[in-house]
Formats: structure tokens, sequence, C-alpha cells
């Protein structure tokens, strides 16, 4: 049986640590094929060996990097941008934060022709840049945790200056309560202007975030419109009647 290693970073991710026999067992394969899936993730700086296992440097307590995330569960956020970009019309102006799930509506974002997209992303802007959609900054400070994100008050104004038709941002989780979470507190504070300065909200959320909370709170469930996630979790949280679950 042949598997990527992409599959075997997806399973460590989603226990946070797992043992070597373990995933052995669970793919069926053996503990020398295993270990040299790891090789390679270890290489690639994405996982970190430890006694008896291994886990993902993504955890709880850091904020990974872009491009890290960028190889986490990317059938999940492919689904989901497929999904969300049926929520935008022509003509919208749109802000994208600048999550690695929000990143992959770059795909989709050039079948516009005239649409306008505000982003913090650095690799969002380019990426849009390269594909001629019509993109602008906020500017910014570049982030001392994330490189890949431009925060700070030069981006909360850029972003108060503009009103937009529609916001998509990601996040860390959503705990039961329908509280929802970040790890970053700077990409929070933009977020937070995002949400405030838009008509409609939209939360982009893989099947790996719910029931789970971080480090600091964006805002509630209610106080957004959408929740697009690639697969049903209807049940997991609280879910108020003016909020429209996509799944």
């Amino acid at each position: 049986m042949k598997i990527k290693k992409e599959t075997i970073y997806n399973a460590i991710c989603k226990n946070g640590f797992i043992k070597v026999n373990d995933l052995a067992k669970q793919y069926n394969l053996s503990a020398s094929t295993i270990r040299r899936k790891l090789d390679e993730l270890e290489k690639d700086g994405l996982i970190t060996r430890t006694h008896g296992g291994v886990k993902s440097i993504d955890d709880d307590s850091t904020v990974t990097n872009f491009a890290t995330r960028m190889h986490t569960n990317v059938a999940e956020k492919r689904r989901i941008a497929l999904k969300a970009i049926k929520l935008i019309r022509e003509g919208d102006v749109i802000f994208l934060d600048a999550s690695s799930t929000t990143y992959f509506l770059t795909e989709y974002l050039n079948e516009f022709s005239k649409i306008k997209v505000i982003t913090n992303g650095i690799d969002t802007l380019a990426t849009l840049a390269s594909k001629g959609v019509n993109v602008f900054s906020t500017g910014g400070q570049v982030s001392s945790e994330s490189p890949a994100v431009l925060v700070g008050q030069f981006a909360r104004n850029a972003v108060h200056s503009v009103h937009a038709d529609i916001a998509f941002f990601s996040v860390h989780g959503i705990n039961e309560n329908g509280e929802i979470f970040d790890s970053n507190q700077s990409c929070n504070e933009i977020t937070s202007c995002m949400i405030k300065c838009s008509d409609k909200v939209v939360c982009l959320c893989d099947n790996t975030k719910i029931g789970k909370s971080g480090a600091f709170k964006v805002c509630d469930v209610s106080d957004i419109d959408y929740i697009v996630c690639d697969s049903d979790v209807n049940g997991s949280f609280d879910l108020p009647e003016n909020v429209e679950l996509i799944c």
C-alpha cells in the first residue's frame, strides 16, 4: 500500500502526538515504512520526533508558519473554498484575512472580473496580484509571530476605512459554546476590524477545528453570518438562528 506523506502528517496534526506503531497499525504499514515518511516530514520541518513517537510542530501553544499550515488538511481547505466562493457576487468588496484556509480562495477569485479584495496576508496579496485580481494591501507591520501577516495600527486603520460586502476569516477553533478562538492576538485584532466593517461575515473552518479553543477569543458564532465547513458538524456547537451552516 502506497501512502502520501501528507496523509501521515494530517494524522499527526489531528492527534497532536502519536506513536510510530499506532501509525503503522492505522495504515496497515510496516514501522520502517512509517519511519521513512517521518524522515521526509522531519526534513521538511513539519514534525518533531519525541521519545516513543512524533508530534507536529503545530500545537495549541504556538503559532505555526504559513508554509506549514498550507500543507495541512489541503483537501478539506479546498472543499471549503469551493463552497465559500458561492457566497461572492460580482462587484463585491471582499476582506480576506491572512489564514491558510482563506488563502485557498485565491484559486478561484479570478473567476470574477469586478471584485475588489483587501487583505493583510502577504502570500494572499502576491498570489491574487499574479492572477490579475484587483487586490489591495492593508499595509502595516510584518508580524513577528507570523511573517506572512501584516498587523498593527496602520493595518487596522486601513481596514476601518473600508466598508466591505463580505469578509472571510479562519480560526484555530470553535468550542461547544459557539465561541470562536485563534492563537495570534495581533492577527485577531485585524480580523475583528474586518468583522465590524463588513455586511456579511463568513468563518471558514475545517472539521479538525471543531470542539477546540485557543489562546484568544475572536468573537461568538452569533456575531457572524455563515460557517463553512468541509463536513457536517451540525450539533457540535450552539448555532443561533441567524447563522447559516454550510457543510
